[in-house]
């Protein structure tokens, strides 16, 4: 296919006869390339990571049947296959359905989200499908069979989709795991109880209806204007403000728009097996005592997952231990009483456990001030004494703190010390394409540079762990924005960030 000859008659849109040719094999090489298999998020030890061999297909040609496309032997042939995490554009780009839209101005031979757009820079006319509809108005299927490790017989089996953009309905082996109404938001990561859908012995087949941003918004503008042109209104219309997503996918000062809105998986899918309930996300909050700094207070929180009709008693162990320098651990332990089908918050306060205060602590600073020792947090869980679940975190002592200068201005404390607070913003890939090492090689770049707070730019994304972890680990403070505007909140819930 050539693309390049057909663009000025208009007849990029691919006919059905070549997407069945080119569907099954990537035959481009474009300049961005696949997420690699390493985690974005954290992932606990054992868990097993779906990341090669799926395949995808638009909803409009594979139909909506999630039923029959999650069964083993569903024929594939005439899928894109692809890696996970991606985009749908990506993965069409890969396979040569699109040009390149990081190169020149390939991005104006690629339809858009927005009907309106399309007419106005006569866009359309390059859809792939064969009715030249628009690409992006429905759901794309990511498809992928997998067999489970033998140590996950006779388990609780989870499913996590740690990003999905923008909703999606689940299914597993002929039955749906959970619709679209229930899996909605960028930035929420999805768990799910799949012990009961789940081949212990045999191939298991995990199906994924992607669907579009419920409000494309409208870009207006297109960068074409060569550099002595104009960027035109950040963020079009404000539309797609509406959703929980990346605002500057419809478009900034510094990057065109993502046509299908970065539609898809754009983080890791994976499972992992435990016994009766679940420990995840634990976090700890340190404030250091100051001025001495002869101790620092902690506070752990994590939550605890009982997939069970009936509550259970679990027996929760925290461990604070230096890692990678000497120190003493310290342990707590406290039992917690789990309800039924229900996620249960726990919060373990200094005040009610002494070992949470750490005496002489090692502290945090930011880069060009001193060290960035970093604690380490483990949390397991035991019911009847058997262990059921463990998981991890790390964490800085460090306290932060402001004051308003005789001058008027604001300034900047790390441990009772003034801070010169340097950096600048920072702002996620086009197409969302980075693997874990690009992330942290943003992050190194800008310690190298001296930088000593970073902004997450609002219109952006909230960057996945590996981000975060790599600033702990490198001395950076973070402010991360989340953007708000006219049309922003309707319908939306603060636990939706």
């Amino acid at each position: 296919m050539n693309l390049l000859r057909n663009r000025n008659t208009g007849a990029v849109g691919m006919a059905a006869v070549s997407l069945l040719i080119c569907a099954n094999q990537l035959i481009a090489n474009p300049s961005f390339p696949e997420v690699g298999p390493e985690p974005l998020g954290n992932v606990t030890p054992g868990a097993l990571v779906l990341h090669e061999d799926w395949c995808m297909r638009e909803s409009v040609l594979a139909g909506d049947d999630g039923a029959a496309i999650s069964r083993a032997g569903f024929k594939t042939t005439d899928w894109y296959r692809t890696s996970v995490p991606a985009t749908a554009l990506g993965v069409l780009v890969r396979h040569g359905i699109y040009p390149d839209p990081y190169i020149g101005t390939n991005n104006m031979f690629i339809p858009d989200a927005s009907d309106d757009h399309n007419r106005r820079y006569q866009l359309g006319r390059f859809s792939h499908l064969p009715d030249k509809s628009n690409p992006w108005a429905k759901p794309y299927w990511f498809r992928k069979e997998f067999v489970l490790p033998e140590p996950y017989a006779g388990k609780t089996v989870w499913l996590h989709l740690d990003g999905i953009n923008y909703c999606a309905d689940v299914w597993l082996n002929g039955r749906q795991v959970a619709a679209a109404g229930h899996v909605a938001g960028m930035f929420k990561r999805f768990l799910f109880d799949v012990s009961s859908f789940v081949r212990k012995g045999g191939t298991n087949t995990l199906a994924i209806r992607v669907h579009p941003l419920d409000f494309p918004g409208d870009p207006f503008h297109e960068q074409i204007g060569g550099v002595a042109g104009g960027f035109g209104p950040n963020g079009g219309d404000g539309e797609i403000l509406r959703n929980v997503t990346e605002y500057s996918a419809i478009g900034w000062d510094w990057v065109p728009a993502a046509r299908d809105r970065n539609m898809g998986l754009w983080q890791h899918v994976w499972l992992e097996a435990t016994g009766p309930v679940l420990v995840r996300d634990p976090a700890a909050f340190a404030e250091v005592r100051l001025p001495n700094a002869e101790a620092a207070t902690v506070t752990v929180r994590c939550q605890i997952e009982n997939p069970l009709m009936a509550e259970q008693t679990v027996e929760l162990t925290a461990r604070l231990a230096p890692d990678g320098f000497e120190g003493a651990a310290v342990e707590v332990h406290t039992n917690v009483i789990a309800r039924g089908h229900t996620t249960t918050e726990v919060i373990l306060k200094p005040t009610q456990h002494p070992p949470l205060v750490l005496r002489n602590p090692h502290l945090w600073w930011p880069v060009g001030y001193g060290q960035q020792p970093l604690y380490r947090l483990e949390t397991e869980v035991r019911v009847q004494g058997q262990l059921s679940s463990r998981a991890a975190s790390r964490f800085g002592t460090r306290t932060v703190g402001s004051l308003v200068l005789p001058s008027g201005g604001r300034a900047f404390t790390v441990n009772g010390r003034l801070i010169r607070m340097t950096g600048g913003a920072w702002i996620p890939d086009f197409l969302m394409s980075w693997s874990a090492q690009r992330y942290r090689d943003e992050v190194r770049l800008m310690a190298e540079g001296n930088h000593t707070i970073v902004r997450v730019n609002g219109c952006g994304i909230v960057p996945p762990d590996v981000f975060f972890d790599e600033c702990d680990r490198r001395g950076l403070l973070v402010w991360q924005g989340n953007y708000s505007g006219q049309n922003a909140g309707e319908g939306i819930e603060a636990q939706d960030f």
